[in-house]
């Protein structure tokens, strides 16, 4: 036995024994693995796990802890996902649990590690020595602190008046504290830090006023403060220093500014922004100026940003809905989390709603609804959000229901077939789409929207339209209400009284000559109808009367020998007492294909010379004939091979590759024959084959002509060398009888006989 079928068996073998194994519903293994992360607060993480086996359930542990599923945290397929992440909530180890259909196996996963990176959004610029503004003097120290919590490690920049403060001499920073060395006048301002990490950047809200006091340099009395303002507004900024003999505003490096259709400056030192919008955003610095000091100008700024208002949607409130209905079963608790958009200043965020519509008690976002009842719960609820720069909001509907009552079940009903029949189900309950009415029949549930049926949800109504009798039968409503166990009613019955058809419709016949046939026409109905079979004569009349050889037997028309007699329309009519119908067909006589004439096989040709391969075939309709090399289809080299109108398949050079099985098919209506021969090509010494180019059809008599020349010529030959030889014979004959008469041979018996004597090479 062949040692590598043996090789190849026992493989096989095992492959298919490891893959059923590695079907068994108890195998399984991780093929993700949830990876260690690190999410921002705030934002989503996806915790990704997969295994082999989609048999396998999933659920997830958190520091070794079951894990409890909320809106904002929970489990989809195998993965976890959090939504917002929350440092306290959500740092910490997470595993996958993977459990068998029958909970005999689990399998789980390393645990991987999530951390939240966070920033404080609140961050102050606090005075850390001397520990009271009343004791900063010139000459001495400063020490600031920004105020700011985060992980990782928060970066803090510094700022005054808007200008980043570089590590110096005078300016020395260490982690989040400014050490200022031996203030001065030129060290007041207000003091800005700005704390950055992987979480965020976050401007400080509270700042520091550096203002060292004396004679000699003006002194600030009233500091401008940032301001948050609306487009298209005015905002104003005020300033008042004593001991100055000018007071100048700039922005940004303009300046000073003067009074114009952007800017008032008023004698007290106010200045006016008109109409503000994202060209005016930025720091505004007030100056003050004292003639001859030879301290320089002191300068006290602020910020003027716009404010805004992000949108919310329905993804603003969780757990989120594609619906804008939120349904809750009588007595249930839920809780909803409104998001606050993002905006400047913070948004402030709001509830309100319910049957009043009035403002509702809230924490931290959350509206809670605690034994959720018709009369008080039920309603529009909204978010809102709100600022400086208008509100948002976002809502939904709540609605709250009770157990489902079918007041009216479906009542039985009769209808004929072909028509349209409607079923009802009158219930007491929750609107839709709370409250969903479905149809079955039988135990099939019948889809919402065919062709055929309509099942409106909200009302409970199923139609029928075009009763087919298979729509017979008991039908049941079912109706679903959320948060409550699915009423069914008690059956009702559909009578279909059947119509009188045909089953099937008989149509078009094609009997073979001479053969025994059958013609079928079967009707049903509510009443067993009668079937019977007519002609339609030369005259046009209808018929019942059929030739001996035809017989209607219960609808069936039997044929003992078709002729061509036979040929014709034909009319089935099928009646009861209800109703009368009745269909006309054609009858058409064919035959059979018929080779008549069939290719040799097998056939030889030889290279370079042409071979006709005859084939014909005769039926009713005629046949078509169709030529196949090699069971495909005309795959010939249409220069060379044409197949002729009588059928038969003509080459006009025959090459080394043409050698194969040639099929010859006859087909019509009534079927298709086929005969095959065998095309064996004999090699010709010296045949170089012509390209396609070469194979002109113009030039087939040319070669024909040239053809019969040279075998013309060769016949010639032929002829004047058995002329020559026969010339040849007899003269050699006279020599041998001229030489016996002059005594070279003695006569015998044979010669005195009067027996011509003929040379042996004669004989």
């Amino acid at each position: 036995m062949d040692i590598s079928k043996i090789w190849y068996f026992w493989t096989s073998c095992l492959m298919i024994f490891g893959i059923t194994q590695g079907s068994d519903e108890t195998s399984f293994k991780f093929l993700k693995l949830p990876q260690s992360s690190v999410v921002v607060e705030g934002h989503h993480l996806v915790l990704e796990c997969a295994g082999s086996n989609p048999a396998f359930k999933y659920s997830w542990t958190q520091n070794g802890a079951p894990l409890i599923g909320s809106y904002r945290k929970y489990v989809s397929g195998s993965d976890l996902i959090i939504r917002r992440a929350d440092r306290h909530l959500d740092e910490g180890k997470y595993a996958c649990v993977a459990t068998s259909p029958d909970g005999d196996l689990t399998e789980t996963s390393e645990p991987a590690t999530v951390t939240v990176h966070w920033i404080r959004d609140k961050v102050e610029v606090q005075l850390v020595a001397p520990d009271s503004k009343d004791k900063i003097s010139a000459g001495h120290d400063v020490t600031l602190r920004c105020h700011v919590e985060g992980i990782p490690d928060v970066k803090v920049e510094w700022y005054r008046n808007g200008e980043r403060l570089s590590k110096t001499d005078k300016h020395v920073t260490k982690g989040k504290k400014l050490h200022v060395k031996n203030v001065n006048p030129n060290d007041n301002g207000v003091y800005r830090c700005v704390a950055i990490n992987t979480a965020g950047v976050v401007n400080s809200e509270v700042n520091f006023v550096l203002r060292l006091t004396g004679t000699k340099w003006a002194e600030i009395q009233t500091v401008p403060q940032d301001k948050v303002a609306v487009k298209g507004s005015a905002p104003m900024f005020h300033c008042q220093y004593t001991n100055y003999d000018v007071l100048e505003w700039y922005f940004h490096d303009t300046g000073p500014l003067t009074n114009s259709s952007s800017f008032t400056v008023y004698k007290n030192g106010s200045l006016v922004i008109h109409n503000v919008d994202a060209s005016k955003e930025g720091q505004y610095s007030c100056v003050g100026i004292k003639a001859d000091s030879p301290e320089p100008p002191q300068t006290f700024s602020a910020q003027l940003s716009l404010a805004y208002l992000d949108p919310m949607n329905s993804s603003s409130i969780e757990p989120t809905f594609d619906s804008p209905y939120r349904i809750l079963a009588e007595h249930s608790h839920s809780v909803f989390h409104c998001i606050a958009p993002q905006g400047r200043p913070t948004p402030k965020v709001t509830w309100w709603g319910g049957p009043n519509n009035t403002s509702l008690p809230s924490h931290d976002g959350k509206l809670t609804i605690k034994d959720a009842s018709l009369s008080r719960h039920a309603g529009y609820y909204s978010c809102v959000a709100e600022n400086l720069a208008g509100s948002q909001r976002a809502g939904f509907s709540i609605i709250v229901t009770a157990p489902p009552v079918i007041m009216s079940p479906p009542q039985p009903l009769t209808v004929d077939e072909g028509t349209r029949a409607v079923l009802r189900c009158i219930v007491s309950s929750a609107p839709y789409p709370a409250t969903e009415i479905r149809w079955k029949k039988g135990e099939t549930i019948l889809p919402l929207d065919s062709a055929h049926t309509v099942s409106h949800l909200a009302n409970g109504t199923l139609v029928i339209n075009d009763v087919e009798f298979g729509d017979r039968g008991e039908y049941v409503c079912m109706v679903n209400t959320t948060g409550h166990d699915v009423v069914v009613s008690r059956p009702a019955m559909l009578q279909v009284i059947e119509k009188l058809k045909f089953s099937p419709k008989p149509g078009p016949k094609k009997l073979e000559l001479g053969s025994n046939d059958k013609i079928h026409c079967k009707a049903k109905g509510a009443e067993q109808p009668i079937i019977k079979w007519a002609r339609i004569n030369s005259y046009g009349d209808l018929s019942t009367s059929f030739p001996s050889h035809i017989e209607d037997v219960n609808g069936t028309l039997h044929i003992n020998g078709v002729t061509m007699q036979d040929k014709g329309k034909y009319v089935c009519t099928a009646s009861n007492s209800e109703a009368s119908i009745n269909v006309t067909i054609d009858v058409d006589v064919v035959i059979s294909p018929k080779f008549t004439v069939v290719p040799e096989d097998p056939i030889e040709a030889y290279e370079g010379y042409s071979i006709m391969i005859n084939c014909a075939a005769e039926g009713l309709p005629q046949p078509n004939l169709q030529w196949d090399k090699n069971a495909n289809m005309n795959d010939f080299d249409r220069s060379r091979i044409e197949v002729l109108q009588n059928g038969s398949l003509f080459i006009t050079e025959v090459h080394r590759g043409d050698e194969g099985k040639y099929g010859c098919t006859a087909g019509n209506i009534k079927g298709l024959k086929r005969v095959e021969t065998t095309l064996i090509v004999r090699t010709t010494e010296g045949f170089q084959p012509r390209s396609p180019d070469d194979l002109d059809p113009s030039s087939l008599p040319r070669t024909m002509a040239i053809t019969l020349s040279i075998a013309a010529g060769y016949l010639l030959l032929v002829f004047g060398l058995m002329a020559w030889c026969r010339a040849r014979r007899r003269k050699r004959k006279l020599i041998y009888l001229q030489e016996a008469n002059n005594g070279g041979v003695e006569a015998g018996p044979a010669a005195t006989s009067g027996v011509n004597l003929t040379h042996p090479k004669e004989r």
